[in-house]
């Protein structure tokens, strides 16, 4: 026997199916966010340091990758006063 009646609009699922739908959605675009402003710190930095270093080596490039969002603003306030792109990187 097919199913002719979408889940969305039964009485008893359709509620706590949207509603989980919604959630989903909520949390892929909090997600999203954090994900493009991470991107977006980790490209002005890497813009900042090039400007003032020259070109950035790919396995530095790496390794500024791997940092956290706290981590990558640390390093950003560190190249304030880096006289190499060592410095940048906590000891």
């Amino acid at each position: 026997m097919p199913v002719t009646e979408d889940i969305l609009d039964n009485e008893i699922f359709g509620v706590p199916f949207r509603q989980g739908r919604a959630e989903g959605r909520v949390e892929g675009r909090v997600e999203g966010l954090v994900e493009g402003r991470v991107e977006g710190l980790l490209k002005l930095l890497l813009d900042q340091i090039e400007n003032r270093f020259g070109a950035v080596p790919p396995g530095f490039r790496k390794r500024l990758a791997a940092l956290n969002p706290a981590q990558l603003r640390a390093a950003g306030l560190r190249l304030l006063n880096a006289a190499t792109i060592e410095d940048l990187f906590e000891r």
